[in-house]
């Protein structure tokens, strides 16, 4: 039972279809009866979602192995619940195979299947654990309800809130009896089995349905100090069926009718089709994913004996077959004894006793061959070993046979094998002997569909034909001592252009392509990427350069080798250890176009090493050119402007949202990472050069935030443009506040308008007093509406979400609660407020446009040298927007206008002379920072609705009207002019 006080209680709720293989949205998979069991699975999305986060893996028994089924719900409400719940179903897969290894039926098979099964989930929850090192899935979570099925006993672990019933359809009445084996990891069980230990009144519905931990999970995959699993076996009732299901299908679906879908339908497909569509029927909210297992025939017998051995009939048969084998056994040893002792071989003496004895007569080697080929395709080559004839089992004993066949399999990449006897090819009989053509087909994720025309031996022995095993089974061109091996090609990594054509990332000319030392990087904990540089680097040619060196470098990132544990996820894909992977900035952003996959060459080898020839080549796919909406020329511009400045401009196109520059400093060049000199130097630099500042840089926004504290008041009626309001220089609206505006001798009587034309502070003060009179929450929801606190997902997981502070939040993170001092330190850009120029920047286009800007940078990607070019999709945001309605972007527009336009405005003298004081409209801000360091400085602005918007930003730069606002004019000028 999880512990009633849980120690991190996770919001639950979403779920995925991801098995393996994938089952679409509400079609049912079905797997072959197999083992005494007929299994059908599916999943549904909830019709609220707009992702399935469920994942089921059905993995049917193959030799020694028993069946393994389970499901995974994604944690709801946490970041990348889909990547938790699919990343666990790998690992659990893997780890299933690769541990499972005791043989089916011996004494300790039972205690084998448990320890591999909790070793298997145990490496899901593992492989949660590494997906959450990642920024963009660090609150990744997921449940997991695993079942095994061995000797007549289910063997289960389990996580969450998922479950696992057993149906006894025996119940009668047209009904079945359904029973919950597993126990619910969620809050609310926990809180009533302590109240039941402690005699309290349990919880009503009421209490249960107001409480914060209502759909809270108690046990998880991902829990910071590892998950701690429900482990149990059941003996399944006789003639009994399973279920296994999210809560997306138990919330949605009552158990009495549960019991009546399973009484009414015979087959696992009927019943799964049946249940999931009462799920869609019912439009449930939640992902729905279910598995049923249902009991064939000759699982209905002894439970001890669940496939019929010792029923009367087969221990007859067994020893009749036991007692004609001793008796040619003893009847062929005698004789070969008799041989031996004069010299001669025994074989060829058996063969004349099994010819006397009995010969082929009309049996058709072909149909051995249609045998063996079906027993091949299992994979279960222990017993296809003992199909073989007895040369052959002597020549290559079991544990080769097996590791040979496996290997082979490994090689070739093979994922299924079909073949049969050619059918207009009769087979050659000799006696004894008789020879098979047969087409061998081999599915591999390397080559495809892989043709083999081979010649299968046979020999008759034991009143059978039986294979006369060689190498060259597997395919012809394996003889005298050849092998097979897959040569990997690695593929060119594409470019990366500006929306010019100007390369930002390529390849190396040939006189370029040097041997470099290579650096070690470790893997992206926080938004600034560490490396570490190995103590003996490696040699390797270098595969990247960057032809704007410093221009761009840490919107451009740069490439490291996978990890370890991003190889888990990268392998399916191709990719080998040594291989090089985006790690930040747009190389990150748009590995999937630049990657490109692997190609293959099947080769045959002598003995010696040499290649006899190449069966097979699937030629390397090269990475896409990807063309960005950045424009080096003006990213050029904008960084000289900003000089050796610690700070930020950004550049969006008006209305498209397309980024034309981001430009920070300190900078480096992404060569570094490629030739391995000074990476040492830039990681332990106090500066921070691999910070992305316009994207991932964190300030208070000062001054530039009171457009929002202006739409908020003129949203909920607590002023007007002409409102007026007394300034004298400092604001005592709170009692015992005494807050300053910048101008210490005040603005005198100013209205709302020019409050924000002159950034007067004692309006905007009054104005937070205001709207936290009727009701704390509104400015920060304004805020929010506007972009801020959310992710502008323009460059995935290596963008922060910000911070817009309000009464909930405070209360969770520091324990205190909201005061009004806190909304009116926010209605001028202040207190725990932070944001990223970025988002200030999507606030101003808005303003320009009067609608929500989606940025952009990626535009399009084609191959190397085509002209076939593809459009790529825009980035989803972390927060949605708002648009502001006329009646507060009017006088809005109208007083940024002015704060460049008129004498009064804060950014007039900057501009004063220019042709671009009649057309760009912005907003100067100065952020207090630390005790005893410099302010931020700001500007935000905007010229005509389709040009650009541009925010600059100098940290600790000091007051934004004369160290931002110069910056912001230079970059206009570059654009406007």
């Amino acid at each position: 039972m999880a512990n009633p006080v849980a120690p991190t209680p996770r919001p639950h709720g979403n779920a995925g279809p991801g098995q393996d293989p994938n089952v679409p949205a509400d079609k049912v998979q079905e797997w072959g009866v197999a083992s005494g069991w007929h299994v059908a699975g599916t999943s549904r999305m909830g019709s609220t979602r707009q992702v399935n986060e469920d994942q089921l893996l059905v993995v049917p028994p193959r030799g020694t192995r028993p069946w393994l089924v389970a499901v995974a719900d994604g944690v709801g409400g946490e970041a990348a619940g889909e990547v938790a719940s699919a990343a666990a179903m790998h690992a659990l897969q893997a780890t299933w195979i690769a541990t499972y290894t005791e043989p089916l039926g011996t004494a300790s098979a039972d205690q084998t299947v448990r320890d591999a099964l909790l070793a298997a989930c145990t490496a899901a929850d593992e492989a949660v654990a590494v997906i959450q090192r990642n920024p963009a899935t660090r609150g990744a979570a997921t449940t997991l309800t695993a079942l095994a099925i061995s000797h007549g006993i289910a063997t289960f672990v389990h996580a969450g809130d998922s479950a696992i019933w057993t149906v006894d359809t025996n119940a009668g009445g047209g009904s079945a009896e359904v029973v919950q084996r597993t126990t619910p990891h969620t809050w609310v069980a926990s809180e009533i089995a302590t109240r039941k230990s402690l005699g309290a009144p349990l919880p009503t519905q009421a209490e249960i349905d107001k409480h914060p931990y209502r759909n809270a999970i108690t046990r998880y995959l991902g829990m910071p100090q590892g998950c701690e699993f429900e482990v149990s076996d059941l003996v399944i009732p006789p003639a009994a069926s399973i279920l296994l299901g999210t809560d997306g299908l138990s919330n949605v679906v009552p158990l009495p009718e549960i019991a009546t879908t399973f009484a009414s339908h015979e087959t696992p497909n009927a019943i799964a089709t049946a249940l999931i569509g009462v799920v869609g029927t019912r439009k449930g909210g939640d992902d729905a994913t279910l598995v049923v297992l249902i009991p064939t025939p000759e699982a209905l017998g002894d439970q001890d004996d669940p496939f019929g051995l010792r029923s009367p009939e087969r221990i007859q048969t067994r020893r009749t077959r036991m007692t004609r084998r001793v008796a040619n056994g003893v009847a062929m040893a005698t004789l070969a004894v008799g041989l031996g002792a004069g010299g001669g071989s025994a074989w060829p003496a058996i063969t004349r006793y099994l010819t006397n004895l009995r010969g082929p007569g009309s049996a058709d080697p072909a149909d051995a061959a249609r045998n063996y080929i079906a027993q091949w395709a299992t994979g279960d080559y222990e017993t296809l070993w003992l199909r073989l004839a007895g040369p052959a089992r002597e020549q290559v004993i079991r544990e080769e046979f097996v590791r040979r066949h496996r290997d082979f399999m490994a090689e070739l990449g093979a994922t299924a094998i079909t073949g049969a006897p050619v059918s207009s090819q009769k087979a050659t009989v000799s006696g004894m002997n008789a020879s098979v053509a047969a087409e061998i087909t081999y599915s591999t994720t390397r080559f495809g569909d892989l043709r083999q025309r081979v010649n299968l031996p046979f020999a008759w022995e034991d009143q059978a034909w039986r294979l006369e095993w060689v190498p060259s089974v597997l395919m012809p061109d394996l003889t005298a001592g050849r092998r097979i091996q897959v040569q990997s090609d690695p593929p060119v990594r594409g470019s990366i252009v500006d929306r010019n054509g100007r390369p930002m990332a390529s390849l190396p000319s040939p006189a370029s392509a040097l041997t470099v030392a290579t650096p070690t990087v470790a893997p992206r904990a926080t938004p600034l990427a560490t490396a570490t540089m190995a103590e003996a680097p490696t040699s390797r040619v270098r595969t990247r350069v960057y032809p704007a060196g410093e221009t761009a470098g840490p919107l451009i990132g740069y490439t490291a080798q996978a990890t370890t544990e991003e190889l888990v996820t990268l392998a399916p894909k191709g990719f080998i250890a040594g291989d090089r992977i985006g790690r930040s900035g747009l190389e990150r952003l748009a590995e999937t176009y630049l990657s490109g996959a692997r190609g293959s060459r099947l080769n045959v080898l002598e003995p010696n090493g040499q290649i006899a020839s190449t069966l097979a080549t699937t030629p390397p796919r090269h990475g896409g050119v990807v063309t960005t909406t950045i424009d080096l020329n003006l990213q050029t511009v904008a960084e000289d402007a900003l000089g050796v400045r610690s700070g930020s401009v950004v550049v969006v196109d008006l209305p498209s949202g397309a980024i034309r520059a981001l430009a920070t400093w300190p900078r480096y060049d992404p060569s570094a990472f490629e030739t391995g000199e000074g990476v040492s130097a830039l990681l332990t630099d106090t500066r921070l050069p691999l910070l992305n500042r316009p994207v991932q840089g964190l300030y208070p926004a000062g001054s530039i935030f009171k457009v929002i504290t202006m739409a908020a008041a003129l949203e909920h009626g607590v002023a007007t443009p002409d409102s007026e309001f007394t300034c004298t220089g400092t604001w005592t609206g709170l009692p015992g506040v005494s807050q300053r505006c910048w101008l210490a001798t005040g603005h005198g009587t100013i209205t709302l308008a020019n409050g924000l034309t002159q950034s007067c502070n004692s309006v905007f003060y009054e104005l937070g007093k205001r709207l936290q009179e009727i009701g704390a929450p509104l400015l920060p929801d304004i805020a929010r509406g506007a972009g801020l606190g959310g992710a502008s997902g323009l460059m995935g997981g290596d963008e922060p979400s910000g911070l817009v502070p309000d009464p909930a939040w405070k209360r969770a993170s520091l324990s205190q609660p909201w005061t009004p001092g806190d909304t009116v330190n926010l209605a001028i850009g202040q207190g725990q407020l932070l944001v990223t120029p970025l988002q200030m920047a999507l606030v101003y286009a808005m303003i320009a446009t009067g609608k929500p800007v989606m940025p952009t940078i990626l535009a399009a990607t084609s191959l190397p040298g085509g002209n076939v070019e593809q459009a790529l999709p825009s980035p989803t945001p972390g927060a949605s927007r708002k648009a502001w309605g006329a009646s507060i972007l009017a006088p809005m527009r109208s007083a940024l206008r002015d704060v460049i336009g008129t004498r009064e405005g804060t950014a007039s003298a900057i501009f004063a002379g220019s042709p671009l004081a009649r057309i760009v409209s912005g907003k100067t801000g100065t952020a207090e920072t630390q005790p005893g360091k410099p302010t931020h400085a700001w500007f935000a602005g905007y010229g005509r609705p389709d040009s650009v918007a541009i925010v600059t930003m100098v940290e600790y730069g000091g007051e934004g009207s004369r160290v931002a606002t110069p910056i912001a004019r230079k970059v206009f000028e570059a654009v406007l002019t």
